[in-house]
């Protein structure tokens, strides 16, 4: 499996979080719940979902957690909103460059034709207010009607699907694209062989090559000069 400690980072303002006295939770809160829920049931994958849960003010933010946590995850899901644009602390703008620096050294943010950031369009905003890294992006998974209000029940749990379908498409490719190579296996067994005189060599080339099948490393490596007696 993947060695990310979290398959996925939800990079989010607490403002799309907030819940109107008859909700049990805030919307980011119900969607990180949904999603660890349905993308094993798109895939069979399991899921560790990192999330600020802790809502911190200003003067409160632990900035050595949040660059851990995106050196630590496979895939980058900012909720994009009007809040989250505004950006009121530049903690946000940190989170996806945090990623991306991190991302670089494990295969790169680009899985093939795919992204490693995968856009949740919570709010309604234009692609001209998007961030220059995610205007490019797959903008499909949108979470609002054409008002920009919220969702019905039902099409919120079909986007909900949708976006569990594409991680773990996500998460699939990411093994294939950056899995390092197994080392290469040393070998401690040596042999060497002498430089023989040209009526011999043949004895040495069969001697080598049955040293080699036993796994025997031959010295020196590659051909030996004959010379002559």
């Amino acid at each position: 499996g993947w060695p990310m400690q979290w398959n996925i980072f939800v990079s989010y303002s607490s403002k799309d979080d907030k819940r109107l006295s008859v909700d049990p939770s805030g919307w980011v809160t119900r969607f990180c719940n949904d999603l660890e829920v349905a993308v094993p049931q798109a895939g069979g994958r399991e899921v560790k979902i990192w999330r600020d849960k802790k809502q911190l003010a200003g003067n409160e933010y632990f900035a050595d957690s949040i660059d851990e946590a995106t050196a630590n995850s496979s895939l980058l899901l900012p909720i994009i909103s009007p809040s989250y644009l505004a950006d009121e602390h530049g903690w946000l703008k940190r989170e996806r460059d945090g990623f991306i620096a991190a991302a670089a050294g494990t295969g790169g943010v680009r899985l093939g034709n795919l992204s490693r950031i995968c856009p949740i369009l919570r709010g309604k905003v234009t692609v001209e207010q998007l961030p220059e890294e995610i205007r490019p992006l797959n903008l499909t998974h949108e979470f609002y009607d054409d008002q920009g209000y919220d969702l019905p029940d039902t099409l919120y749990k079909n986007r909900v699907k949708d976006v569990a379908a594409t991680i773990q498409i996500m998460l699939e490719n990411l093994g294939k694209y950056t899995a390092p190579a197994p080392p290469p296996k040393r070998n401690s067994k040596f042999v060497y062989l002498a430089s023989p005189a040209q009526d011999v060599e043949p004895k040495r080339a069969e001697l080598k090559e049955e040293l080699t099948r036993k796994g025997y490393s031959i010295l020196p490596n590659g051909s030996v000069p004959v010379t002559q007696a």
